[in-house]
């Protein structure tokens, strides 16, 4: 699996993050990780909290969404 662009988001300074889902470094197994790559860093108290009240919760959403359409599925039938 390549690195896929989950989205862009633009905090209220101004400050941007790219975030990606992609293979963790150096691993056979089917280890995801997360990249977010600031504009700049260290964050603003208020962008942090932007950062995990509002960003955090759709890039989690997104990832989730990925891995279920790209990913291998378990199917339970009783």
């Amino acid at each position: 699996m390549k690195r896929a662009r989950l989205g862009t988001w633009t905090t209220p300074s101004g400050n941007s993050v790219d975030v990606f889902i992609g293979p963790a470094a150096r691993s056979r197994h089917l280890h995801r990780h997360l990249h977010f790559e600031w504009d700049r860093f260290p964050l603003t108290p208020s962008d942090e909290i932007y950062y995990v009240t509002a960003i955090l919760p759709t890039v989690t959403k997104l990832a989730r969404e990925y891995l279920e359409i790209v990913g291998p599925a378990v199917v339970v039938v009783r």
